[in-house]
């Protein structure tokens, strides 16, 4: 940023003109100067590369958030297809298990049958034959 140029005769005129006394006038317009000396304002070409600069950040950001977007729906659906498939396996195995436990109630309610076969036909023949 510059300084700004500041005509300080062209101020004390315009101040005399204006009814202020000439050592006034030349006063004030030097404080006026020094005070401006020392700051630096903005010119307007600052303020254009500011907001060039400005422009570029904001569309690198942009740019950086739609590869983060991407990026998430990516592993959203990588995650999402594994779990399909982890569900899947979870079937199957559910499935084969449940298998499992039919044929195993099927085997202990024939050995059950054939037990209470047997006792009802060793009862039958003590019975009747004493």
């Amino acid at each position: 940023m510059n300084a700004v140029p500041f005509d300080t005769l062209k101020l004390a005129q315009r101040l005399e003109a204006a009814g202020l006394a000439g050592p006034v006038a030349a006063g004030a317009s030097e404080a006026l100067a020094e005070a401006m000396a020392g700051a630096e304002l903005a010119t307007k070409a600052d303020i254009g590369a500011l907001q060039s600069d400005i422009r570029a950040v904001e569309s690198s950001l942009r740019a950086e958030i739609a590869a983060t977007r991407t990026e998430l729906k990516n592993d959203i659906n990588g995650l999402r297809t594994e779990l399909k498939g982890e569900i899947g396996g979870l079937r199957v195995e559910l499935k084969n298990d449940l298998e499992i436990l039919k044929r195993d109630m099927t085997i202990r309610m024939g050995g059950m049958m054939t037990f209470l076969l047997g006792l009802a036909l060793g009862a039958a023949r003590l019975i009747l034959h004493p």
